[in-house]
């Protein structure tokens, strides 16, 4: 299977909430370190604080699981602090908080939903929790490594990020 098929094929098995069987190997070698662009100030976690807790509760996810992904997705690149102005102009591939890419994505929403906070960050945890739905033995690293990329067959760097934000939670020092 090309990786464009096993992201076809996984995306499917998220949208169901289950069905596949997914598997992702560990990998010492990815690291779990802050890259250089990793802006802590950029965390959009405070601001939705009250929204990640509805939702987590509604969806029945774990609000930390979801804190984490948007850390990671608000303080990584950002087009050099461009991103929530290309969002408004609808000229960006994703949408923050949790950076989701409406085309890929559209049956949780349309780009116009996926604008609004609440229902971005919805259409998150709705992803993360299908990704849990198709794991055997779903770690943080494994689930933020495929919420990076579906079609990953290894833990990412992306994921052992995660991993460690998961475990310092960063936000609460904000």
């Amino acid at each position: 299977m090309t990786p464009k098929e096993r992201d076809s094929a996984r995306r499917a098995d998220v949208l169901k909430g289950g069905g596949g069987d997914f598997f992702v190997a560990p990998n010492p070698s990815a690291n779990p370190n802050a890259p250089s662009y990793e802006d802590p100030l950029k965390s959009q976690v405070g601001t939705y604080d009250k929204e990640i807790e509805l939702v987590a509760a509604r969806e029945n996810v774990d609000p930390d699981l979801i804190r984490t992904i948007m850390y990671i997705e608000t303080t990584h690149g950002q087009y050099f602090g461009l991103a929530p102005l290309a969002d408004a102009l609808g000229i960006s591939k994703t949408i923050l908080p949790m950076n989701i890419y409406a085309s890929l994505w559209g049956k949780l929403g349309s780009r116009s939903d996926l604008e609004i906070p609440i229902n971005n960050i919805t259409a998150g945890a709705k992803i993360l929790k299908g990704i849990i739905g198709n794991l055997a033995e779903p770690s943080v690293a494994v689930v933020a490594t495929l919420y990076n990329a579906l079609d990953a067959t290894s833990v990412s760097d992306y994921g052992a990020r995660a991993a460690a934000v998961y475990k310092t939670r960063p936000w609460k020092n904000q």
